[in-house]
């Protein structure tokens, strides 16, 4: 593994403790303790979105504490809209789920870009709490 995606997966993993809710004087430790973290992927398995996605958790057990079990679950549909609108709306709010959208996925809310079959975004990108990318990908939009 190369040393971006090393301090990367650090960065991630501090982004997903910092974002964990844990109950009362709970340390994350106490928290993570026997816990599943799903990582959800809006692509199908085989892309280059499910390999980084795998990476990724593959490195983050060891810097979570208490090293919880993670478990890639991939959410194809509509370019990640599908697995989004999941996360932000469905799934839980405590550190336990994690979604790997598309990089297109900010725009999405804006744009209408994505889904043909009428499918919406039912998030607002700048409510969700973004803690980083496995590439350095850099997007333009001119209107």
């Amino acid at each position: 593994m190369t040393t971006s995606i090393r301090v990367l997966a650090s960065l991630l993993a501090l982004g997903l403790v910092a974002g964990a809710a844990p109950a009362g004087a709970e340390s994350p430790a106490e928290f993570y303790k026997g816990k599943r973290v799903n990582l959800y992927i809006g692509s199908p398995p085989g892309g280059g979105y499910d390999t980084y996605g795998r990476a990724v958790a593959h490195y983050w057990k060891k810097h979570i504490p208490s090293q919880p079990s993670i478990v890639v679950v991939n959410m194809p549909g509509a370019g990640s809209l599908k697995m989004t609108n999941y996360v932000a709306n469905i799934a839980p709010k405590d550190g336990t789920a994690i979604g790997a959208p598309q990089n297109i996925i900010p725009f999405e809310g804006l744009l209408h870009l994505l889904s043909k079959k009428g499918e919406k975004a039912k998030f607002d990108a700048r409510k969700l709490n973004w803690i980083g990318s496995a590439s350095r990908d850099v997007y333009l939009v001119i209107a």
